[in-house]
């Protein structure tokens, strides 16, 4: 949805009251605020506020003030939360008296998280204002921003707030699903400290084991893909992967699986190394995957697709020298015969196996 460029004449209209001195010609008494109150007329009771003289302004003028600016925001409402969120956040600047009001916080709060989840903003820096002003009235306003919101937390604000009220976090389910959803996932900015937070929130709160158990399933299933030359969810695995290591559940078997056939795939414009990464694995680990990859069924020929130089061949004849020696045996087959087709190697691959 495309941010909303302008705003309503009728907040314009409302706006002026607020910010300027204007009044109409006729002076209106306590009692005829009141009235206009009970009556609903907000629009005009907002024109007058400024006709009883500061020093006439009791307990009872900041209620009718209170009543008057919630009554014009949920008029405002139908433009968008965030227009009558702005107009509550001037009206408490025009009237300092109204901003320590219960029921204006709680307003502010309720327009304030509709807005974020409408998301209807010039930009990011006016959402994280929002986000920012609504969790100084109220930090409980965490959850909901986040699962019903669906904020996301560039501050991590969320894992802090799980280990300050882990009693309070602990049996929303709905926030735990979010989380446990999106803990894999890492951040471009994310510093290796905000990282090391973010796990220890999830212990405090009991959902680690879980967290890690859940995720360790999803990256071995993409092992198996990977081994059967399905390559679509390396990416994610890959980060998944990472993660896990990072929240202290390294499993060799499982990353020698992972990176294995990638390795065999290895091309000159690859981010992360796998030659290197099954390189620091145990023999015993990197052993059962050679055996996986022998014993897979793959889509199409996919295991030496990659762009290789004689170092990085005899790198992984050391390596995995059962699959090497197969592929050695394809290639010379073929080469013989063209019609033989190879199952573990594309022809292209078939250039640089000698």
């Amino acid at each position: 949805m495309k941010p909303v460029l302008c705003r309503p004449l009728a907040l314009a209209t409302l706006m002026l009251a607020l910010v300027s001195p204007f009044a109409m010609a006729q002076t209106y008494t306590l009692a005829d605020l009141q009235a206009l109150v009970a009556r609903k007329e907000f629009a005009e009771a907002i024109l007058h506020l400024r006709d009883i003289a500061p020093t006439a302004r009791d307990a009872t003028w900041d209620d009718i003030a209170v009543q008057t600016l919630i009554g014009n925001a949920d008029n405002l409402r139908k433009d968008g939360a965030g227009e009558a969120y702005r107009y509550l956040e001037e009206g408490t600047r025009a009237f300092p008296s109204t901003a320590s009001d219960a029921r204006m916080k709680s307003k502010q709060v309720e327009l304030g998280l509709q807005s974020v989840k409408e998301r209807r903003f010039y930009d990011r820096n006016e959402r994280d204002k929002v986000v920012e002003a609504i969790l100084q009235i109220d930090p409980y306003v965490i959850v909901p921003l986040i699962t019903d919101a669906y904020y996301d937390d560039p501050q991590q604000r969320i894992y802090l707030w799980m280990q300050q009220q882990p009693q309070t976090v602990s049996g929303n389910q709905k926030l735990k699903d979010h989380v446990l959803r999106r803990v894999g996932q890492k951040n471009v900015s994310e510093t290796p400290a905000q990282t090391q937070n973010k796990f220890a929130a999830l212990k405090k709160v009991g959902w680690l084991e879980e967290w890690a158990k859940a995720d360790q399933v999803r990256v071995a299933t993409y092992a198996s893909e990977l081994m059967r030359g399905e390559f679509g969810n390396q990416h994610i695995g890959r980060v998944l992967l990472t993660s896990l290591e990072e929240a202290g559940y390294r499993n060799d078997d499982l990353r020698a699986r992972f990176f294995a056939p990638l390795a065999l795939m290895r091309s000159a414009t690859t981010s992360v190394d796998p030659l290197d990464q099954i390189a620091k694995v145990p023999s015993s680990s990197l052993k059962k995957a050679e055996r996986e990859l022998l014993q897979s069924k793959p889509t199409s020929a996919f295991w030496f697709g990659g762009v290789w130089e004689t170092a990085e061949w005899d790198k992984l004849r050391k390596l995995m020298p059962d699959a090497a020696r197969l592929a050695e045996q394809e290639c010379a087959a073929q080469r013989k015969d063209a019609s033989k087709e190879p199952a573990h190697v594309s022809y292209g691959g078939c250039r640089w196996i000698k």
